[in-house]
């Protein structure tokens, strides 16, 4: 009833108080939906605020006003340095106007999503707020018969017959049982009804569990006020908070929702997928078979069977025709730890996602239950989206292996500022040689060489964050920082690399 006739009626009588001989200053807008009017009045600054959203209008009076330096724009320039002469309510509709000097005029029509704001010059509109409403100047007074004998007539119908009242009072009349009474008791119903909206209070409320400015206590009374400036600015503040604490809770149950499906079905297919290591793993034993046997295997055999440990079973071994059996032990050796460095890896990920899970139905009810915004934004702090925010910040991920940090640029434009901005003359850099791909930096250690191993782990990261990912072995060059330039005009994530070495390595994430 923010905008019901009834208080707009009396909050032009508390604007006339304020505005009338007091002088425009400025007008202006800082988002499409806003406008603000700032005037010098004999009590100071006062400031009339319109919000015509497309799902919510509501005019505010907040005490102080900082107006930003950047995308704002000026707006219904003329009325600015006039005085304010009149303020005119329109007769039983929810329009009202600023009269100024001059013959111009401020025309607001508080018609819920179709609401506007008119500039007129002697009557005629010359500009419009929102025009993309469609705004005329007709049925700007409208009349009702008040006489008992209309009312009889009209009793079918009263809704439509007294359409000043509104929503929340036939709401109120009917939870009252009105609709049960008989005439007399009907007609001293609506009088005593529409005196209350005349001279009572200004209610905040809660209706189904929606916020509502009412003139009549009509659900869960929240606050309580006689001064129609500060009743309809406290609900303008309260709605939008209300607005965004649901606006935040419904982007934040849709994360937690995405999250568990998506965690839900990482999980499902890298647990096949560690299974299917654990169970098909076999590249150590021929290693260890190929070894315990070296004597019996001649060069340029395709496969081989040997005996197992056990000795009661032959095992199947493959071999490579062109390679000594001692070399290929080895390379069986390397595949065997890649497996096993992946086993261990999934493992992990796979507590930390179960983890995950276990977590997200307790954040989930927090979310619901939370009363205000600063609740959910502490909440937001758990969640895998505000993880995603504070990792955008960097330009790396970051892994690590015996000790020794291990960064991965995100993109090209990353590759250049992690390249330019975190790394050190003494860092290792790598990347997959010959294809785009991730630059990959291994933070150096004082006082420490970097071990094979942490090479291998970082080859293996910047294989699988290259276009080289679904080979089974790929070339990585690695190379002091300090070798590693970046010239003028290369694209970004382009650079120059002089005494570069080369090791072959299997993509793992």
């Amino acid at each position: 009833m923010h905008n019901n006739y009834y208080f707009l009626r009396r909050l032009s009588v508390a604007l006339a108080a304020r505005l009338v001989d007091a002088q425009a200053v400025e007008c202006f807008t800082q988002n499409r939906d806003e406008l603000v009017l700032a005037f010098n009045t004999t009590q100071g600054e006062f400031y009339l605020r319109a919000y015509l959203g497309p799902d919510f209008s509501c005019l505010s009076f907040p005490r102080n006003f900082h107006r930003a330096r950047k995308n704002t724009v000026e707006l219904f320039n003329p009325v600015a340095g006039l005085r304010c002469k009149e303020v005119h309510q329109h007769l039983n509709e929810r329009s009202f106007r600023l009269v100024f000097e001059s013959g111009v005029e401020l025309l607001f029509r508080m018609h819920g999503t179709r609401a506007n704001i008119l500039l007129l010059r002697d009557g005629v509109t010359e500009d419009v707020f929102r025009k993309q409403v469609k705004t005329n100047l007709e049925n700007l007074d409208r009349t009702i018969d008040w006489t008992y004998s209309y009312f009889l007539q009209n009793r079918e119908r009263l809704k439509q017959t007294y359409f000043t009242f509104g929503k929340i009072v036939w709401a109120y009349l009917e939870s009252e049982g009105f609709f049960a009474l008989d005439a007399e008791a009907q007609w001293k119903r609506i009088a005593a009804v529409r005196e209350e909206m005349e001279t009572g209070s200004f209610y905040i409320t809660t209706v189904d569990g929606t916020l509502t400015f009412s003139l009549v206590p009509f659900g869960e009374v929240l606050e309580k006020f006689t001064d129609p400036i500060e009743a309809v600015d406290t609900f303008y503040r309260r709605y939008t908070q209300a607005i965004a604490l649901t606006r935040e809770r419904k982007r934040l149950l849709s994360s937690l929702r995405q999250q568990y499906r998506k965690t839900t079905a990482w999980l499902e297919t890298h647990r096949v997928r560690l299974s299917e290591l654990k169970s098909g793993s076999k590249y150590r034993l021929w290693a260890d078979l190929i070894m315990a046997n070296l004597g019996n295997i001649r060069q340029g055999e395709q496969t081989v069977w040997l005996p197992s440990f056990d000795g009661q079973t032959q095992v199947e071994v493959k071999l490579k025709p062109d390679r000594a059996p001692q070399r290929t032990a080895e390379a069986y050796y390397i595949k065997a730890r890649n497996e096993e460095m992946e086993i261990a890896h999934l493992e992990r990920m796979i507590r930390e996602k179960e983890d995950q899970l276990v977590v997200i139905p307790t954040l989930t009810r927090q979310v619901t239950e939370a009363k205000t915004l600063d609740e959910l934004r502490a909440l937001d702090t758990g969640t895998k989206g505000a993880e995603q925010r504070r990792e955008i910040q960097l330009p790396y991920r970051e892994y690590e292996h015996m000790g020794f940090r291990i960064w991965v640029g995100k993109n090209a434009e990353a590759n250049d500022k992690m390249l330019q901005q975190f790394s050190a003359k003494d860092d290792l850099w790598l990347h997959a040689r010959d294809v785009p791909g991730s630059h990959v930096i291994v933070k150096h250690q004082a006082g420490k060489k970097f071990p094979r191993p942490v090479i291998e782990r970082a080859a293996q990261l910047a294989a699988y964050h290259s276009k080289r990912r679904g080979e089974s072995l790929c070339p990585v060059i690695f190379v002091p920082r300090k070798y590693v330039r970046k010239r003028k005009g290369d694209p970004p994530g382009a650079v120059h690399v002089d005494r570069e070495e080369v090791i072959l390595a299997t993509p793992l994430p």
